[in-house]
């Protein structure tokens, strides 16, 4: 098989198996103790809470940030470009 065809022959694999890399393993792992540990200590005030509710609400305030700070930082760019170097790449390639 050629480079081309193996590489293309272990994606095909990883597909299969929905490979994950070692990093998302790890950031995901880390994302399931957090949440165990908020639950946990929500559950210290007897607070009553539905752990997978607070995971979802936990999830879309964080992505409701990351809108928010992506926003601002683009009209930031918008009207300091003319100012500043620092707004050369888009927020899109300095989050991913």
């Amino acid at each position: 098989m050629s480079i081309v065809e193996t590489t293309d022959h272990l994606n095909d694999i990883k597909d299969g198996m929905n490979y994950e890399s070692p990093i998302e393993l790890i950031v995901g792992e880390m994302e399931h103790q957090i949440a165990d540990k908020m639950f946990k200590v929500i559950q210290s005030y007897d607070i009553k809470v539905d752990k997978d509710e607070l995971i979802k609400a936990l999830r879309y305030d964080r992505q409701q940030y990351e809108k928010g700070y992506k926003e601002g930082y683009n009209k930031g760019c918008e009207h300091g470009a003319k100012y500043s170097e620092i707004c050369g790449a888009e927020l899109e390639d300095y989050n991913e």
